[in-house]
């Protein structure tokens, strides 16, 4: 099931409200009865703290892209 997918135009910042989506897109996956693991696929745009201790408080897994690092001296 997947309970919940936001489509980004452009250079949207998600970041900012990326947690609070998380969560509820996890308790809309419980509350929807479903009761096998819990997946996160995010882009880099999702990455951040807030939003990976989000998914390890719901018992959720996770697999968000790093965004890219900067090149090395």
């Amino acid at each position: 099931m997947i309970a919940t997918v936001r489509m980004r135009r452009g250079k949207a910042a998600d970041s900012r409200s990326a947690p609070k989506f998380v969560s509820e897109a996890l308790a809309t996956a419980t509350e929807a009865g479903c009761t096998g693991i819990r997946v996160l696929r995010a882009d880099s745009q999702f990455y951040n703290a807030s939003v990976i201790a989000a998914c390890r408080w719901a018992g959720a897994r996770f697999s968000v892209t790093t965004p890219p690092s900067a090149p090395g001296p």
